[in-house]
């Protein structure tokens, strides 16, 4: 933290001044990045295995202000893992990456079909020097990836007509990190926040499917919300986490034994985390037709024993995961 605080002196001196007293005075935008770069490829590293990798994206404000998603960085660091968040420079590329889209599908003309490629364009030469500076680290340090590659690779899940609130965007950012080694993401949305919902919650299922080992909870942020039970999400997925792959595919999605109440005589098949839906008309229990699309969350269970059944942590992971 102390050379981040010093850096962060330097940027905000150069920023009104143009001028860097620890640098040798009027230093360009170009050194400065350079010098800024080469004290962080500087800093040692402490000889331990790579922490799990945790994104945080969702809505711009609720994603990069502390105050407004409760500290939940600092959540992550607590827990153990490392958190990642999307480069601030690639919202504003994704703004204006749409112009060509829009005039074939929308049929959007006017000054902007032509200035939104310039801007483009100005951004991605003002971010030059930082692509030469991480280039320099050996693959230390990495640069987002172009806007371009990010809508090719998310186009089956959110078209580019996705454009209210984050947009597409949003889903772009979640494959982005998935297919970059971070599975592991919180998505924090302003509560009542329907274009969030839409392209970040309702894009869950569809991300989980191409990428099973995603592991993607959604956290909603509103006054009135509950931190406890904000904090209790985020938890839980990074309890998730935290276990060893292997070990969170053999144990939390595999089949988990469950005891049988003394009351229940033979066998029966029991829903984790979820209890059995009455029969309508005397038919086949709701649950049980829902478990043909879920047969991992059942266990078999063909001895009685007694006391109530105990549900382990892994079962309700489990259900976590596969419900949402």
């Amino acid at each position: 933290m102390d050379l981040y605080r010093t850096w962060d002196g330097y940027v905000q001196e150069w920023i009104t001044s143009g001028r860097v007293g620890a640098l040798g005075g009027r230093v360009s935008y170009g050194k400065l990045i350079r010098e800024c770069v080469r004290a962080f490829d500087a800093l040692p590293l402490r000889d331990i295995p790579r922490k799990p990798r945790v994104g945080l994206v969702g809505e711009i404000l609720v994603k990069f202000h502390p105050d407004a998603n409760n500290h939940a960085v600092d959540v992550i660091e607590a827990e153990g893992c490392e958190a990642e968040l999307p480069g601030l420079m690639q919202f504003f590329h994704n703004s204006v990456a749409t112009a060509a889209w829009d005039k074939e599908n929308l049929g959007i003309e006017g000054k902007q079909r032509y200035i939104m490629p310039i801007v483009l364009w100005a951004l991605k030469k003002y971010e030059k020097p930082v692509h030469r500076a991480f280039a320099a680290t050996n693959g230390k340090f990495e640069a987002h990836r172009p806007i371009e590659e990010m809508i090719e690779r998310s186009q089956d899940i959110a078209r580019l007509g996705n454009q209210a609130g984050e947009g597409w965007y949003l889903t772009a950012e979640m494959v982005d990190m998935i297919e970059h080694g971070c599975p592991n993401i919180i998505c924090a949305q302003p509560f009542a926040c329907l274009p969030n919902h839409v392209v970040g919650k309702g894009m869950f299922r569809a991300l989980r499917t191409r990428y099973p080992e995603a592991n993607i909870v959604a956290v909603d942020y509103d006054p009135g919300a509950s931190e406890v039970n904000q904090l209790n999400r985020i938890k839980l997925m990074l309890a998730t986490a935290l276990q060893d792959p292997e070990a969170r595919d053999s144990e939390v999605l595999q089949l988990v034994d469950v005891e049988e109440p003394a009351s229940c005589g033979g066998s029966s098949s029991v829903m984790l985390g979820m209890p059995t839906i009455p029969r309508r008309g005397g038919g086949v229990p709701l649950s049980s037709r829902l478990l043909s699309t879920r047969p991992g969350l059942v266990s078999r269970v063909s001895s009685p024993s007694a006391g109530p059944p105990r549900f382990p942590a892994t079962a309700f992971v489990a259900h976590t995961q596969a419900w949402g």
